[in-house]
């Protein structure tokens, strides 16, 4: 922690430094893989004083069974020896069929011999998601013979260990909500990657109550969000200008591809996609002035790649490629 005046938050570091000196504010954060309910984030968002608009919604069943699935499954890795025993097993989750009334999987018992090799497989269980009443319904398959009796009694343990991922998945948020939860609220600061591989972000000034906020709550849940602030300088602003040119680059790029590859042919698009490309033409160009005004210089490159993106959108309407009902 250092010396007790060392800062530890960004409203510490902050405290006493005009904005004026300040152009934004650089932030990272590392988010292991938290075991939240939602109430929780809930919670330590009010006590944060952070925005709730943007928080996870509770979790899906169907999501919950998935979940449930792959953490049983991961579980049982691990070859194992009943008492007495000259082989080894293992049990493995393997779906079966998935409808929109319901999904089933199936417990399968794999017997191995003590190299490691497999000998048998046995369908032990099903497990089954009602998809209407959010039920699961766990059966133990009839088709045991003399020599897997010993395994029953595993299987059962197997299942409850299933039924209690299931009842603990549908009350956690999982981890890469969480983590669109702090990229929309990044996002909503217009927050911009400034570094290609992604992770560290910039922050224009004037959102430092919102970014405290989002630090309390981050930092709340066991991890950690690093926040500075970032002097107006030249060189500060010639980075972040750069960093803004790339990005804008880089979604242009992206867009006219596929808005290339959706019209091939001379295909026809519905309208709610074109209105959607047409919308993120818009929330660029207005990000674009926001970043110009911030850094006090045109963007020229950045303006040249919006001017190809805009003649790209526009030329599919007037070439008719898009189809009735365009309003």
């Amino acid at each position: 922690m250092g010396s007790d005046n060392a800062a530890t938050t960004l409203e510490e570091y902050i405290d006493g430094v005009p904005d004026i000196n300040v152009l934004g504010y650089i932030g990272w954060y590392s988010l292991p893989d938290p075991h939240m309910e939602r109430e929780q984030l809930v919670r330590l968002a009010k006590a944060a004083k952070m925005s709730e608009d943007h928080l996870p919604g509770p979790p899906r069943v169907a999501d919950a069974f998935r979940r449930a699935t792959r953490y049983t499954d991961k579980a049982n890795k691990k070859p194992q020896a009943t008492t007495g025993s000259s082989v080894l097993y293992t049990f493995m989750l393997r779906p079966v069929s998935s409808t929109r009334e319901e999904t089933e999987v199936h417990l399968v018992l794999e017997i191995l011999d003590k190299q490691g090799k497999s000998l048998e497989h046995v369908e032990a269980a099903r497990i089954v998601l009602n998809k209407k009443t959010d039920f699961v319904t766990t059966t133990i398959l009839p088709t045991w013979t003399k020599g897997h009796i010993v395994y029953e009694p595993l299987i059962e343990t197997e299942l409850n260990e299933f039924r209690a991922e299931f009842i603990q998945a549908k009350k956690e948020v999982e981890p890469q909500n969480i983590r669109k939860t702090i990229r929309d609220e990044l996002w909503e600061m217009n927050a911009l990657n400034v570094r290609s591989k992604g992770g560290v972000y910039f922050i224009p000034v004037g959102n430092k109550d919102r970014l405290v906020a989002l630090e309390t709550w981050v930092n709340s849940l066991g991890a950690s969000l690093h926040t500075l602030p970032l002097p107006d300088t030249g060189k500060q602003k010639d980075m972040v200008k750069a960093a803004f040119e790339s990005d804008v680059h880089g979604q242009a790029h992206e867009m006219i591809g596929q808005l290339t590859n959706l019209t091939k042919e001379g295909k026809k698009m519905p309208p709610s996609v074109w209105n959607r490309y047409k919308t993120r033409l818009n929330d660029l160009t207005k990000r674009t002035k926001q970043y110009s005004d911030l850094v006090e210089e045109e963007m020229g490159k950045a303006g040249t790649e919006l001017i190809m993106l805009h003649e790209k959108i526009f030329s599919i309407l007037e070439n008719d490629q898009v189809s009735e009902g365009r309003s």
